[in-house]
């Protein structure tokens, strides 16, 4: 799947409903239907289906109508779909390790920016892998001068940042964990790791390591807005959680008299 996030697919699908009567039909054997990956030209749902596909592989994808991307106007919601889908060929991207390191920084920025515009759309799953793909080009630093690797811990900062964001929005906490920690690696001051951070520890009800987070966000900036509510929200979780324990060691105690 890694690898295919941004080659040029041909393929041929026919979509259905659950009578069997057919809603969308693109491509064929003759002349195949020209897709990307992760760019908006098939509904989320299909996306991720085709994205595990072999060449010459056929399928039959199955879904309901709560994916993004589909057709309001033609699918009703929550109708059962099916998809025949046949991958009939495929064009490979340069692989990143045969790029120069001008590549390797434009082919970065780019893909984090396609990764920006499906993040406003609420394209969450598909705008993470854009910023995966994005890090992945300027993983390795060594072809970098120092002048040029300032711009890669920038744009490693602002991937995992972003996919944070992602991993937030779709209740992957320790996916967004993960993605806080590295920024915090390259930046440990960094506002915006700590802060999702912190979210993302609250959501785990992990409140020792939420609080962590929160109080050095409040040292480096105890005016900010997002921290300070975030900081209330962990104190209101804090105090259910002692109601909570109260009322089960009480429990406890009745039981045992």
């Amino acid at each position: 799947m890694k690898d295919r996030l941004s080659k040029v697919n041909y393929l041929a699908y026919t979509g259905k409903f659950e009578d069997g009567s057919i809603f969308e039909r693109k491509g064929s054997t003759e002349e195949p239907f020209e897709y990307v990956a992760l760019e908006e030209q098939v509904n989320e749902g299909l996306d991720r289906a085709i994205l595990s596909m072999k060449k010459g592989e056929q399928a039959l994808v199955t879904m309901r109508t709560n994916s993004v991307g589909l057709d309001d106007s033609v699918v009703s919601t929550n109708s059962v779909l099916s998809y025949e889908v046949e991958l009939i060929d495929f064009t490979k991207d340069k692989p990143f390790w045969k790029m120069n390191a001008c590549e390797k920084l434009e082919a970065c920025e780019s893909t984090k920016n396609d990764g920006n515009s499906l993040f406003k759309t609420g394209r969450f799953w598909c705008a993470s892998k854009k910023y995966e793909k994005a890090e992945k080009y300027v993983q390795f630093d060594h072809c970098f001068t120092d002048e040029e690797k300032s711009s890669v811990n920038a744009l490693r900062l602002s991937c995992y940042l972003n996919n944070a964001a992602c991993k937030l929005r779709l209740g992957d906490y320790s996916g967004a964990t993960k993605f806080c920690t590295k920024a915090l690696d390259l930046d440990p001051c960094n506002i915006k790791a700590l802060y999702r951070r912190s979210q993302a520890y609250l959501k785990s009800c992990d409140f020792d390591e939420a609080e962590s987070d929160i109080n050095k966000a409040l040292i480096l900036q105890p005016e900010n807005r997002d921290v300070k509510l975030v900081y209330k929200e962990l104190k209101d979780k804090q105090k259910e959680y002692k109601v909570y324990q109260a009322e089960i060691s009480r429990t406890m105690l009745s039981r045992m008299a």
